[in-house]
């Protein structure tokens, strides 16, 4: 069978993730997996150095894409067999049950990410804000740092500065 492998279905139903029914599911990724052929078996993976990919694994290749590619470029992003990602990764568990409850969220927990869509609810002054896809709660804190300035200042003609 010259190294094929076979795979269970993700179980996602991309029906489920379309961005008509919510603003937290992204528009691209949802085009990105409605272009391609064997969606029913892409995973979420990391690799060594933190990258998010989207794809299968095949023999020492993984068939797939960069997640943030995708989530710029949608069904433009192209999939190739990736040898060289960082090694080993890891299939981030339970990602597609994750992203069906809190979209885009699940793929930036720590909510440091600018998506294009108004992600935010602006509550109490403008010192807390709400996540409107997930519901995660942030305040702004203002820290105050001391700063010192240095500038290079030309020599006038006396020698002087």
């Amino acid at each position: 069978m010259s190294g094929f492998i076979e795979l269970p279905s993700n179980g996602l139903e991309l029906a489920k993730i379309k961005p008509t029914l919510h603003p937290k599911f992204s528009p691209n990724l949802f085009h990105f997996l409605r272009k391609q052929k064997a969606a029913d078996l892409y995973q979420v993976y990391r690799d060594q150095n933190g990258v998010l990919w989207i794809g299968y694994p095949d023999n020492e290749f993984l068939i797939g894409a960069k997640l943030i590619h995708v989530l710029c470029h949608g069904a433009k992003s192209q999939t190739a067999a990736w040898a060289c990602i960082s090694k080993p990764i890891e299939i981030i568990p339970g990602f597609w049950d994750q992203y069906i409850e809190n979209g885009r969220c699940a793929i930036d927990p720590a909510h440091s990410m600018y998506f294009k869509d108004d992600r935010w609810e602006i509550l109490s002054k403008g010192r807390t804000r709400r996540c409107l896809w997930c519901n995660h709660v942030q305040y702004l804190k203002i820290r105050v740092k001391p700063v010192t300035f240095v500038d290079w200042v030309n020599v006038d003609k006396e020698g002087e500065g």
